[in-house]
């Protein structure tokens, strides 16, 4: 029997819910918390990294594109995380298929991240924000987008 993993996410947070053959239902199988991912910008840098220095018009330094570069890191870095873990469940034969759910910064991230191990499992990538669905209700969220084309 395929099962289909769908992985659902964003910067603070993903899950993964798993549909097996062509039942419509859907299971939570792993849940992965990023906290680093619902902090502010402001309180992933320093003070002193956010401030524009007067001596910038000067020919000084203005570290003020840093906030941006850091919220970016972070993304990232979750991201790899997720597809590192995405990879080794492939090399075990842990799923068939994957579809990717996410708004659009942290899916072009979670693309980047996939591996050539994980990519040929791709079907799909849906640039929605299902991050606040319920796990009761992603079933009916991800309906269009669930593999139960296959023939039993």
């Amino acid at each position: 029997m395929n099962k289909h993993w769908y992985l659902v996410g964003q910067s603070a947070g993903a899950r993964i819910f798993e549909q097996c053959g062509i039942k419509p239902e859907l299971q939570l199988i792993r849940r992965f918390d990023n906290p680093q991912g619902m902090l502010k910008t402001s309180e992933l840098v320093s003070d002193q990294q956010g401030r524009s220095d007067s001596s910038a018009m000067h020919g000084g330094h203005n570290a003020l594109g840093t906030d941006n570069n850091q919220k970016r890191h972070v993304l990232e870095k979750f991201a790899a995380e997720l597809g590192d873990f995405l990879e080794s469940e492939a090399e075990r034969n842990s799923y068939n298929s994957l579809v990717l759910v996410a708004e659009p910064h942290f899916l072009s991230a979670l693309r980047k991240a996939i591996k050539k191990g994980t990519s040929h499992l791709l079907l799909e990538s849906v640039n929605k924000d299902l991050v606040h669905t319920s796990d009761h209700e992603m079933a009916a969220q991800l309906s269009e987008n669930l593999c139960i084309r296959e023939s039993i």
